[in-house]
């Protein structure tokens, strides 16, 4: 039957004259469900008139053979990328691989989003197998169709992308995937071997981009055409991208945001956008490094009149522009764009100097406690830090419990630790609200029995992961024989985000305040790593390498700050619940008018 089906699909991608334009099939046959699209029924291409010549180049007339979109948030990627597969299923068919981070992922996306397409459009209804043939072999990741299959893959599963021989490829959030995929090389050169033996092959790459110079997307968009939508001013026609240096604001309005035109200084409402984006073009900025390689880019700044807005995403600058995490996350997923990390390396000694002598156990300001406890062959350490507005930092206290962690009494010394009651200024009393006990080292039994029965506490299980790119704390999965909540922590993440905030030098927003009395050697251990950047498979990415042996606090710390992710509290609702009302979270005065362009931070300028 496969290989039936594989010379069925060959040929019928090389003789079909059925909608040979990705777009033209959307517009004619594709529908969006009522769950999980904002506008559901008739795709209409006018909503997203960006789409149209990226999908144009994965129809089967044009010479492109790799298409890349390096992108923001809320601009219908994933629409796009169904559309494609709607219409290798239906119009164009040959087998085709879907790839996503994860199997999880691939399963996800199947149910949620290509089998609600399937169930609302007719056209594809009348080609898929299961629905007239029992016994046809369909399941959440293998689709059959009249002509081919579908494969939904993980990258994290190279045994799939091995076997799988493919005339039509999609790879989605591809800076999440590994750069050698189980030992076997690179994920995307097996995919060219799996693709070599069709003819007029095609394989979208989409992805929104992660840390400058060892973003996977960023790699690919370089080696195709650089395309940018160019959309003209209202008021003198000059086409133009839409860029956030542009922008003109109040901070105290977010509603004033406009778009200032490069040429003529006129104010372009938001609600012009429509008109923008109906007139605009794609135009390339460079030649292809690579043969049949078309790229494309846009920010979030594109969304439709509707979505995303600009005041949203004003909104969203506000709130990160004063903690580096947050404003990777912006940069990455409003502008669309790779962001470059602040620190590689801290110096213990600068550290040190800054120490101070608190009033205090725990000192005005914090409003909340949490606590990260790493597990050692002989002893567990512990770290309790507060935070208050703006994750402003303080470190509370740093115990070593000595002893076996085979044996029950270094776990009771540890609980009667995270019990206690902290003494703020006035007689403040302060409780951990929330603590993270690291599962790893080979005492996995004796950490799940201990977390077991205070998860009811916010005591839970955590395990690190330090692919670069995991979010820093997972949904929790549960261990079905500990019956417990076990959380993954992205400690690649945690990390660059301690780093970040050890580069902050005024107390303030993410500053981190250590009192005095700490040795040298805690100072030592929390920067005892830094990033290197490493290659594999020609491919650059970046690992964390200890500088020395010990590196406990560090963990420590990094497992506090997801102990405050998975709490997640609201700082402005605590303060002035202790406090009273406060007028700004980020302890700064309103600024008036203020041009994003003076910051010079965030300028970018296309080559």
């Amino acid at each position: 039957m496969f290989k039936n089906a594989f010379l069925g699909g060959f040929l019928a991608s090389i003789l079909s004259d059925k909608c040979r334009d990705v777009s033209e099939w959307a517009e004619k046959y594709r529908f969006l469900p009522a769950s999980g699209s904002p506008e559901p029924g008739k795709w209409k291409s006018s909503r997203v008139p960006y789409a149209v010549d990226i999908m144009k180049a994965l129809s089967i007339n044009t010479d492109t053979k790799k298409v890349v979109f390096m992108k923001g948030t809320q601009l219908a990627g994933t629409e796009i990328i169904l559309n494609f597969q709607g219409y290798i299923m239906s119009a164009q068919p040959v087998t085709m691989m879907v790839m996503m981070p994860t199997v999880n992922i691939c399963s996800r996306f199947s149910k949620q989003r290509l089998q609600p397409m399937i169930d609302c459009t007719p056209e594809l209804r009348k080609v898929i197998r299961y629905n007239r043939e029992k016994d046809s072999g369909n399941t959440i990741l293998v689709k059959e169709y009249d002509g081919g299959f579908m494969f939904l893959v993980g990258s994290n599963s190279p045994a799939d992308s091995r076997s799988t021989p493919a005339g039509a490829v999609t790879a989605d959030e591809i800076d999440a995937f590994p750069v050698d995929m189980g030992g076997e090389g690179d994920w995307l050169g097996l995919i060219d071997k799996r693709m070599s033996n069709f003819r007029n092959s095609k394989i979208l790459l989409v992805s929104t981009p992660t840390v400058k110079d060892i973003s996977r997307i960023e790699f690919e968009f370089n080696l195709g055409d650089k395309s940018y939508f160019y959309v003209p001013c209202p008021s003198c026609g000059e086409k133009q991208i839409i860029q956030w240096e542009n922008f003109d604001y109040d901070e105290e309005d977010i509603d004033s945001i406009r778009l200032k035109c490069i040429a003529c200084d006129h104010l372009i409402e938001e609600d012009q956008k429509d008109f923008m984006l109906d007139n605009g073009e794609w135009r390339a900025t460079c030649v292809p490094k690579e043969k049949g390689c078309r790229s494309f880019h846009l920010s979030s700044l594109y969304s439709p009149y509707g979505w995303r807005s600009w005041a949203e995403c004003l909104q969203e600058f506000l709130q990160a522009k004063n903690s580096p995490i947050k404003m990777k996350t912006f940069v990455n997923t409003v502008l669309g764009e790779t962001y470059e990390e602040s620190a590689t390396e801290v110096s213990h000694e600068i550290i040190m100097k800054r120490a101070e002598t608190y009033k205090c156990q725990v000192p005005d300001g914090v409003l909340v406690l949490v606590s990260g406890t790493d597990i050692q062959r002989d002893r567990l350490e512990t770290s309790v830090y507060g935070y208050g507005l703006g994750e402003e930092a303080w470190h509370i206290e740093h115990r070593v419990f000595y002893g076996d962690p085979a044996r029950r009494d270094v776990w009771e010394d540890l609980e009667i630790f995270l019990m206690q009651t902290f003494i703020g200024e006035n007689g403040r009393k302060f409780k951990i609200k929330c603590s993270c006990i690291d599962t790893a080292g080979g005492f996995e039994k004796q950490a799940y029995a201990f977390v077991k029965p205070r998860e009811k506490f916010r005591i839970f299980g955590i395990k690190g992961s330090s692919q670069n790119g995991n979010p820093l704390v997972n949904n929790p999965t549960k261990k079905s024989k500990a019956k417990i909540k076990l959380f993954t922590i992205g400690t690649a993440t945690g990390k660059n985000t301690l780093y970040s905030y050890l580069n902050v030098t005024t107390p303030g927003p993410c500053y981190i305040h250590f009192p005095k009395g700490l040795t040298e050697e805690f100072y030592l251990q929390l920067t005892a790593e830094k990033i290197i950047t490493k290659y594999r498979n020609g491919f650059p990415y970046q690992e964390w390498h200890k500088k020395r042996a010990r590196n406990e606090t560090l963990d420590c710390w990094v497992y506090a700050y997801s102990a405050l992710g998975i709490l997640n509290p609201n700082f402005v609702a605590i303060y002035e619940k202790m406090y009273g009302p406060q007028v700004d979270s980020e302890k700064e005065p309103p600024k008036k008018l203020n041009r994003v362009k003076k910051t010079g931070k965030f300028k970018r300028q296309v080559k």
